[in-house]
C-alpha cells in the first residue's frame, strides 16, 4: 500500500471496472499532493472514502498525513522503503523549499542526536554537530538564542580545542590582545610582550617566540598606529613605551603622567596621535608627528580612569572611571559629555560603533546597553549571568564579541538586541585550574577567529569558519576513515558523501 501510495505503482486500465471509483479518486488525489495542492488532494482523498469500493482498513486521512509530515516518520515506520522514499524526497527538494526545511531540521536533530553520544570521541561528535549546523543553516528557521545551535557550537570548540591551544613561554596572565594584519601582539602581568605570525601558526607544544622583556611592570594597554609600524604600551610603569613593528624593537620610551602609571593607551584610527590615561586623572595627547605633548582635560581628579577607547571615525574619545562614569569628547567641537551607569550595577566596559551614533556598554551584572548618542535612549539585554570584562565590535558593526566573568564568550546581534551565539569555556570544559580565565580577546575580520588570553598565560584561537574547523576535525578523524566513521557512527541510511573529500 506504500508503494501504491507514494508512486502509483499501478496503471488504471489495470483495474476492473468495480474498483474505477476508489482508485480513480486515488490516483487524482496523489498527483495532487505531487504538485503540491494539498486542499486538492484532501478533497480527491475524501471523495474515495465514499467510494463502493474501498479496500477494507484502509484509513486515507492517516496515508495523508503521513505524505504530509516528510520522510522521516515513514522513515521510521517503513524501513524497507528507504531508497524509494529518499527517490521521492530529492523531488521534492526541488519543489518546495517549505518540506525542504523540514528534511533539514530533521537531518539535523539527527546529526545532533547523535553527536551527544559521549561514548565517541570529542572530535567525532564535534564533526556530527558540525554537520547538524551546516543542514540547519539551510533553513528559514529562526537561530538566534537557540539552545540547539549553541549545544553544536560548544562540541565543535571541544573538538577543535587541541588544534588551536598556543602555549607561551612563561606561566602567567595576558592582560591585553590585539591582531593587526596577519600579526597578533599579546602583553602580560610579567612586563613582556610576544607575538605570533597568524599565517604560521605554531605546534601546540612549541614555546611563544620573540618575546620582548620591557621591565617588571604589568602591562595593560596595547594599541597599534595606523600605519600599523608603531605599538604603545601602557601599564603600571609611568613610562610609555613605543616599540617598531618592523624591526621588533623599543624606539623610545616617555613619562607622560609624571610618576603616575600609564593605565591605557589608544591611537587615532587616522593620525599618528596617541591618547593616554594615567591615575592622576588626566588625559594626554602626544603627537607623533611633532614630537609634542598636548595637556588634555583633566576628567577626574578623584577616580582613576579605567578603560580608554576611540571610535573608528577618531571623531570620539571615552574614558570610563570606577564610579559608574562614563565621560566621552567629540574631538571635532572639543566638548565633555558625562553618562551615567544605571542605578544598582556598574559600566565596566565599552565600545563604540562606526558611525559615532552608538556607544555599546557592558555591565557588572551581565547586561550589554546600546546607547544612542543622539537620542539619548538606551536599549538593555542581559548576556552574561555575571560581569562584562570586554567588548569588540565585529561583522560591521551588526555584532559584538563579549567576555565575561561568567566564563563565557558570547556573540550578540545589537540589530535584533539578541545573542546569537554563548561559548561556554567554564573549568569542566576546558582544564580543572582555577586561574583559566579569560581575561582579553580580538577578532579577525578576514579569517574570522577569535583570540583569546587567559589567566593560567595560554591562548587560545577558536576558528568561526566552519570551513577552518571541518579542516581540523577531518584531519583528526583521517580522511581515509571518513566513510567508514560516516557509515557507522551516524546510524541513518541517508545518502552518503564525504566532507573531507572536499577539501583541497
Amino acid at each position: 500500500m506504500l508503494n501504491l501510495l507514494l508512486f502509483g505503482g499501478f496503471q488504471m486500465n489495470h483495474l476492473s471496472a468495480q474498483q474505477d471509483c476508489y482508485y480513480r479518486f486515488l490516483q487524482e488525489g496523489i498527483e495532487a499532493y505531487r504538485n503540491f495542492d494539498f486542499e486538492a488532494a484532501r478533497k480527491k482523498f475524501s471523495a474515495a472514502k465514499i467510494c463502493p469500493d474501498i479496500p477494507n482498513n484502509d484509513d486515507l486521512d492517516i496515508w495523508f498525513e503521513r505524505l504530509r509530515s516528510g520522510y522521516q516518520e515513514v522513515l521510521k515506520e517503513f524501513k524497507e522503503e528507504t531508497d524509494s522514499i529518499l527517490l521521492v524526497l530529492d523531488s521534492l527538494r526541488t519543489k518546495s523549499r517549505a518540506i525542504e526545511n523540514q528534511i533539514a531540521i530533521s537531518d539535523s536533530e539527527m546529526f545532533l542526536n547523535n553527536a551527544k553520544n559521549k561514548d565517541l570521541p570529542i572530535e567525532e561528535r564535534a564533526f556530527l554537530g558540525l554537520m547538524g549546523l551546516e543542514f540547519y543553516s539551510k533553513t528559514n528557521e529562526e537561530l538566534i538564542n537557540d539552545e540547539y545551535l549553541n549545544t553544536i557550537f560548544n562540541l565543535l570548540f571541544q573538538g577543535a580545542e587541541n588544534f588551536n591551544t598556543l602555549l607561551p613561554s612563561f606561566f602567567g596572565q595576558w592582560n591585553s590582545l590585539i591582531v593587526d594584519e596577519e600579526m597578533l601582539y599579546i602583553a602580560g602581568i610579567n612586563g613582556s610582550i610576544g607575538k605570533i605570525n597568524l599565517s604560521k601558526l605554531p605546534e601546540k607544544t612549541q614555546p611563544l617566540n620573540d618575546l620582548i622583556s620591557i621591565e617588571p611592570y604589568s602591562i595593560k594597554s596595547l594599541s597599534i598606529s595606523h600605519d600599523h609600524n608603531i605599538l604603545a604600551v601602557g601599564g603600571e610603569s609611568p613610562y610609555l613605551y613605543l616599540l617598531n613593528l618592523k624591526k621588533w624593537g623599543i624606539t623610545d620610551s616617555l613619562i607622560l603622567h609624571e610618576t603616575h602609571p600609564i593605565w591605557n593607551v589608544a591611537f587615532h584610527p587616522k593620525e599618528m596621535i596617541l591618547y593616554s590615561t594615567g591615575n592622576d586623572g588626566n588625559l594626554r595627547f602626544l603627537d607623533l608627528r611633532k614630537n609634542s605633548f598636548i595637556n588634555g582635560k583633566l576628567l577626574s581628579n578623584v577616580q582613576y580612569p579605567g578603560k580608554l577607547g576611540i571610535s573608528p571615525s577618531g571623531n570620539l574619545l571615552g574614558v570610563l572611571y570606577g564610579n559608574n562614569s562614563f565621560k566621552y569628547i567629540n574631538l571635532l567641537r572639543n566638548d565633555v559629555r558625562e553618562i551615567i551607569g544605571p542605578k544598582g550595577d556598574k559600566i565596566t566596559s565599552f565600545a563604540f560603533l562606526q558611525d559615532d551614533k552608538k556607544i555599546i556598554f557592558g555591565t557588572q551584572n551581565g547586561y550589554l546597553i546600546i546607547y544612542d548618542v543622539i537620542q539619548k535612549q538606551s536599549l538593555f539585554q542581559r548576556i552574561h549571568h555575571l560581569g562584562v570584562k570586554e567588548i569588540k565590535v565585529v561583522e560591521n558593526n551588526s555584532f559584538v564579541l563579549t567576555i565575561g566573568y561568567d566564563r563565557k564568550i558570547v556573540l550578540t546581534d545589537i540589530t535584533n538586541l539578541k545573542i546569537a551565539l554563548s561559548i561556554d569555556i567554564s573549568p569542566d570544559v576546558w582544564s580543572q585550574t582555577n586561574n583559566d580565565w579569560p581575561i582579553c580577546l580580538d577578532y579577525d575580520l578576514k579569517e574570522k577567529n577569535i583570540y583569546v588570553g587567559y589567566g593560567n598565560g595560554s591562548i587560545r584561537v577558536w576558528p568561526l569558519n566552519n570551513k577552518k574547523i571541518r579542516e581540523m576535525l577531518c584531519e583528526k578523524i583521517g580522511n581515509n576513515n571518513f566513510e567508514s566513521f560516516w557509515k557507522s557512527r551516524i546510524g541513518a541510511k541517508i545518502d552518503f558523501y564525504n566532507p573531507c573529500s572536499e577539501i583541497k
